[in-house]
Order: C-alpha cells, then structure tokens, then sequence
C-alpha cells in the first residue's frame, strides 16, 4: 500500500497528511497511532513534529514524500533550520539520519512518546516488573523483540524480567529514564492495603470454596497455582477446595 507524505495546512497550523487509496488496514494501523481523518482534505494528519514523523516512518515501509512548495511556515521540529520533510526520493523515510537541532533538551523532548504513552507502572509479579502503556505499534515491536520482556494478553500488560540490562533496554525504548525501580530485588513481596479477598462456601457443593479476589494481575496469578484452583467467569472468582482454604488458614487460628 503506497503512501503519499504531504505538509500540509489544517485547522490553523502544520500537519502531516497522508493520501492513498482506501485500505481498512491502513486505517485501522492510523487509528492506532493517533491519526485524524479530514473529511475537507481527504486524508489522514497528524501534528507537523518530528516523534509523529518517526513514528509514521518505522510503521510504514512504502511511504513517497511530495516535494513541498516553498512555504512561510516553520520547519518541522527537531530537523535542521529551513528543511522541510526529509527529501529522500526512494521514498524510504530516516529521520534518525537527518541532522537535528544541537539542543540536547530539544532532543530528548521530541524524541520521546512516554508523555503520551500513558505509561503505569504496575505491582510487580515475582522476578518481573509489569507496566501497562497506551498502544503504539512501532514501540510494541520493539519491546517484544527484547529478550526478556513478555505480553500478557490476558491482562493487557507488558512483563519485565527483574534484570539490570533488561531494565535499561526497556527504558531506552519507552524513553523513559528511571521508569523501574533501581535496586528491586525480585524477592520482595507486593503488600495490598484497603483490599480484600473474600471466601464463600460453595452453594451447591461443600466441598468447594468461592474466592473472591481484588482485579489485580499478582493477586489472581498467586491464586489460579493453588492446587486445584478453578476460575469461574459466570461468578468472576475462583474455585478451591475446602480442603486445601482450611489448611491454608490454620497458621491464622
């Protein structure tokens, strides 16, 4: 699917357009990333700035850029003083190799998408960290490419192996500096407060237990080992037999 690249002038300032045929993937890929669609223009858009262009660039490999006329607006940001869109006529789109500003707090502030990444940092599970963070596909590719880091898809979150390499790989992908705890030994425990995990007999058979535990990734995946643990999606709680909860509350009697 070939994608036409284009500045454009929408809504009072700079954008990114993006002109091809009808694709619904295309489109679903767009939507993902935080693109406009102009019922005026025919296109997709995306605010004129360097991380939108890197982004666009690393999710789509069939990109030809319009040569854009000579115009009175500014040069998109993070790119050397009077370029505009990199010129390259294969199409193939590296904004990494096009000279940026020397302002190193211009750099880190335009090549970062933690700001909108909505990152969470999450109690941890065992020898992981676990995050959850808004979609961005070109990140997700490469954070799954890391060894070491795992999707959860059950709960919709990143797991992180406990590691100081692994740790700084994830940062450096997220941009997002001192984004884990430093020190964090994987066997400290979680300690939940103003939560409770609630036991019911079973209605129907004695011999099973309802247990009712706060939505949180550590709580329910310490449960569902428990021998013999069954989730019940009807009651939203787990099964565990009445055997196994008394002996597991005796050291409370």
């Amino acid at each position: 699917m070939q994608i036409i690249v284009k500045k454009i002038w929408h809504r009072d300032a700079d954008r990114i357009g993006l002109f091809f045929t009808y694709d619904s993937g295309t489109i679903s890929q767009l939507k993902k990333l935080g693109g406009i669609y102009s019922q005026s223009l025919r296109c997709w858009y995306f605010d004129y700035n360097a991380v939108n262009y890197k982004l666009i660039s690393q999710t789509f490999d069939d990109l030809v850029i319009d040569n854009p006329k000579k115009t009175k607006t500014q040069p998109l940001a993070g790119l050397t003083i009077g370029r505009d869109l990199p010129a390259i006529a294969t199409g193939n789109l590296q904004l990494d190799s096009a000279p940026m500003l020397n302002n190193p707090e211009h750099i880190a502030k335009t090549n970062s998408l933690a700001p909108n990444m909505r990152l969470e940092l999450l109690p941890n599970l065992g020898k992981y960290w676990v995050f959850k963070m808004q979609y961005y596909q070109a990140i997700s590719r490469q954070l799954l490419a890391t060894k070491g880091v795992y999707w959860n898809a059950n709960y919709k979150v990143y797991m992180v192996l406990r590691n100081t390499n692994v740790k700084l790989q994830v940062e450096k992908i997220l941009g997002a500096s001192s984004f884990f705890p430093e020190n964090d030994s994987y066997k400290s425990e979680t300690v939940f407060t103003s939560e409770s995990i609630i036991v019911k007999p079973h209605p129907e058979d004695p011999k099973w237990m309802e247990v009712y535990v706060p939505p949180f990734l550590v709580l329910r995946e310490k449960i569902k080992r428990f021998s013999m643990a069954r989730f019940s999606t009807i009651k939203d709680c787990y099964g565990i037999t009445t055997k196994f909860v008394t002996n597991l509350l005796k050291p409370l009697f």
